[in-house]
């Protein structure tokens, strides 16, 4: 979630796939990737109330103890809140 050494809308896309539950500020690594991105964004999240989500919280594996899983709502308000006026739309996909 770093500044990244790229130039404004250098990428068609930019993914950030279960990057998000594991930056400690979720919202300056999506303004930073809707920064370098022309298109748009790629996220593939764990949903707060997922099984998945449960699951990784019961294993015991101290990785998952640090991990912050969001919502719908909350991951379209911080997308909403760091992609500012290029924000079109959300389209939700579920595996």
């Amino acid at each position: 979630a770093l500044p990244l050494p790229f130039p404004d809308q250098s990428f068609d896309v930019a993914a950030l796939i279960t990057t998000l539950e594991f930056v400690s500020d979720s919202e300056r690594a999506l303004r930073e990737a809707a920064r370098v991105s022309r298109a748009g964004l790629l996220l593939g999240v764990i949903n707060r109330s997922s099984l998945l989500a449960r699951r990784y919280r019961r294993s015991g594996n101290p990785l998952w103890d640090s991990a912050r899983f969001f919502t719908p709502f909350e991951l379209e308000t911080l997308v909403r809140k760091a992609a500012g006026d290029r924000f079109v739309e959300v389209s939700w996909r579920t595996t």
